[in-house]
C-alpha cells in the first residue's frame, strides 16, 4: 500500500508571498526618496536619516523598507511593481562620479588660518571631512574624487571671517544643512538615486560663507576606478 504526501498549500502561499516581498532597486529608490523628503521637512535628524538610509540600502524585502517609513508624516509613494521595467534614464551605463571599491578612511581635514587651502584632483574621499576656515578660505572640488557607491559622506564646516567653496559631481545625493550667523550657508538638495553616494554638508558660519554646488565632472577624467 503506497502513500503519498499532498502538497501543503500554506507552504506554496508562503513562497509566493516571499517572492513578491523581495525588494527591487526601483522600490528601494522610492523609499529612500521618502526618507529624504521627511529629512528635508525636519521630521528626521541627521543621525536618524543616515541610519535609515543605511538600512534601506541593505534591505532585501519590501516589508523592511515599509517599516522604515511607517510612522513618518510624509508617506512613501506607491512602490512600483517588481515586474515593471525601469525607465532607461534610471539605469545609466556609467556614473557621473569616479568610483572606488576601497573602504573610505575615517577622517580628513582641510584647514586654513589667515591663508587658503585647496583640495582637488583624484583622491578617495574620507567618510568624514572637516573643513575649518578662520580668516581664510577653502576650495574643495570633489568632481574627480572617488566615491564608494551607496556610502554616506559628511563634510562639517566651521567658518569664522572666511569662506568655504565645495563642488560635488552631478549624480550624487547632496544634502546641505548649516547654521549661518551674519553669513551664508548656500546649497540645494540633489537626488542621485539609491545606489549613489550621499554627501551631507553641515556646520556653522560666523561672519563668512559656505557655498555648495553640483557640477558636471571634469572632462578627460576617468570615471570608474577600482
Amino acid at each position: 500500500m503506497s502513500s503519498s504526501h499532498s502538497p501543503d498549500p500554506n507552504r506554496d502561499q508562503e513562497t509566493v508571498l516571499s517572492f513578491h516581498d523581495y525588494v527591487s532597486n526601483r522600490q528601494r529608490e522610492q523609499y529612500i526618496d521618502c526618507l529624504a523628503r521627511n529629512y528635508s521637512a525636519d521630521h528626521l535628524d541627521e543621525h536618524e536619516f543616515e541610519r535609515r538610509v543605511e538600512l534601506a540600502n541593505s534591505a532585501t524585502r519590501l516589508s523592511e523598507l515599509q517599516s522604515l517609513v511607517k510612522h513618518l508624516p510624509i508617506p512613501a509613494e506607491h512602490p512600483t511593481s517588481r515586474s515593471e521595467p525601469a525607465a532607461p534614464h534610471e539605469s545609466p551605463a556609467e556614473t557621473e562620479y569616479a568610483v572606488t571599491r576601497s573602504p573610505p578612511e575615517g577622517r580628513d581635514f582641510v584647514v586654513s588660518v589667515f591663508s587658503g587651502a585647496d583640495r582637488s584632483g583624484s583622491w578617495n574621499l574620507a567618510r568624514r571631512l572637516h573643513s575649518v576656515a578662520v580668516f581664510g578660505g577653502n576650495d574643495i572640488d570633489l568632481r574627480a574624487a572617488r566615491f564608494v557607491p551607496g556610502e554616506t559622506y559628511r563634510i562639517t564646516c566651521f567658518v569664522a571671517f572666511g569662506g568655504v567653496d565645495i563642488t560635488v559631481p552631478q549624480g550624487v545625493n547632496l544634502v546641505v544643512r548649516g547654521i549661518p550667523i551674519f553669513g551664508g550657508f548656500d546649497g540645494s538638495k540633489t537626488d542621485g538615486g539609491p545606489d549613489a553616494p550621499t554627501v551631507i554638508v553641515s556646520g556653522l558660519v560666523l561672519f563668512g560663507g559656505v557655498d555648495v554646488k553640483a557640477k558636471a565632472a571634469k572632462k578627460g577624467k576617468s570615471k570608474n576606478k577600482r
